[in-house]
């Protein structure tokens, strides 16, 4: 059955309503789809591309024991002296190893109570020499690394770093820098000269790059015959490498203990048991694009706030007002009172409140208002009548001088003296 609607038409609606369902399919998904994190640090925190959370991860797959020391290196030996094999990880880190610090981890390959190292990347250099070897780092070249059992169709890992034993290291740096610019080989020995003695048994090339440099290499250290294991490369361990390349596997062979317990060193990531808020707050804008805006935004309000306290025009003068004091407002009111000709009114409020005090079986609260009304209007009735069955001759004289000032008119004193004589009738008849 034909619809009546050209095949343009038909079209068009079709289009439109695609063209509708892409963007709601690209708003959902761009909202609900995770951002990655751009810290740069090798820390077992970091979920990003840049952090070791896979390796971290994976040991407990393995049933490794995951610790992050948040510490300096000095508490580690009451750490690991428990009898439960250890293997301390420094990878990349981002805060200088002092020499305190590196005598420590040193000290933990040597002593009784000791553990594993696993030491990767340029920053950790210092640690390498005592072992007598160093990470170098290439910026311009780099070379892939050759897995044992690669996997067909997927991306190899690469490398820009290599272990090289300390005295190539030397004579690269002095290629490169020149004589004059240069560390010496002497130099080297007396910077390694403040590391504890560490005999090497041992040295076993893990992975090599197509080049033939090592990338990881491992180190049997006496006495306790305790392994030592170089990474060039800090970049062979971040999620970015275990994630997607043929080597991940082979990598984290050569890294992770078979048992016991792995301890990432987050110290010297920053990750230390100091801080506040504030601080971690502040390092967060710097590295975050939300941060930046709110900082954006902070500068703007600033120069909007300075901009709105310069004044552009001469000052203007005000207007003078004088207030009025609370006795020319009673002066005010008593002139319009006595002009409208309502002391009456006030001599009659007066009356009737003296009335209720003196006779209590006056119409209640839920009288009718008709009961109210008559109470207000017989006031010159019982005030008459007070006058003559008063008392005493003061409370008579007063009643008398209020049916005066109510019914004939005086001047602007009426009130007052009103008011006066309700006090007197007051204070003679009060029971």
């Amino acid at each position: 059955m034909p619809t009546g609607m050209r095949a343009r038409t038909e079209l068009a609606v079709a289009g439109g309503a695609l063209a509708i369902l892409l963007v709601l399919a690209f708003a959902t998904g761009r909202g609900v789809r995770g951002t990655d994190d751009p810290d740069p640090r090798a820390s077992s925190f970091v979920s990003g591309r840049e952090g070791v959370r896979g390796l971290a991860d994976a040991a407990e797959r393995l049933g490794i024991e995951v610790v992050r020391w948040r510490e300096r290196p000095q508490g580690l030996a009451q750490r690991v002296g428990d009898g439960v094999t250890t293997t301390v990880a420094v990878l990349a880190p981002v805060r200088a190893i002092t020499t305190a610090e590196r005598r420590a981890l040193v000290r933990l390959v040597t002593d009784t109570a000791g553990a594993d190292l696993v030491i990767a990347g340029h920053g950790a250099g210092r640690v390498m020499e005592c072992f007598g070897y160093r990470a170098r780092e290439t910026i311009v070249d780099s070379s892939r690394v050759v897995a044992p059992d690669p996997i067909g169709g997927r991306a190899g890992a690469w490398t820009h770093g290599y272990i090289v034993p300390r005295r190539d290291a030397v004579a690269a740096r002095r290629r490169s820098q020149g004589a004059a610019q240069g560390a010496t080989e002497e130099n080297v020995e007396d910077a390694a000269g403040s590391c504890p003695p560490a005999v090497v048994l041992t040295t076993d090339t893990l992975l090599r790059t197509a080049d033939g440099d090592v990338a990881v290499l491992r180190l049997t250290v006496a006495p306790r015959r305790r392994a030592v294991v170089l990474v060039g490369d800090a970049a062979l361990l971040r999620n970015r490498t275990l994630r997607g390349t043929d080597a991940a596997a082979s990598i984290a062979a050569a890294v992770l203990p078979r048992r016991g317990r792995l301890v990432f060193d987050e110290y010297h990531q920053g990750f230390g048991p100091g801080g506040s808020m504030a601080r971690v707050a502040l390092a967060w804008s710097r590295r975050n694009p939300l941060g930046w805006m709110i900082w954006q935004l902070a500068v703007v309000a600033l120069l909007a706030l300075v901009a709105s306290g310069v004044r552009f025009v001469p000052v203007r003068a005000t207007i003078p007002r004088q207030r009025r004091s609370p006795l020319e407002h009673v002066r005010a009111l008593a002139t319009a009172l006595s002009a409208a000709r309502g002391h009456r009114e006030a001599v009659g409020a007066m009356v009737r409140g003296l009335r209720r005090r003196l006779t209590p079986t006056l119409p209640s609260a839920g009288a009718s208002p008709a009961a109210h009304a008559a109470a207000r209007d017989d006031w010159r009735e019982w005030l008459a009548t007070l006058a003559a069955h008063a008392p005493n001759a003061t409370a008579r004289a007063s009643a008398e001088r209020l049916v005066r000032l109510a019914d004939a008119p005086e001047s602007g004193t009426a009130v007052l003296s009103a008011a006066n004589a309700v006090e007197d009738l007051w204070h003679s008849l009060r029971p």
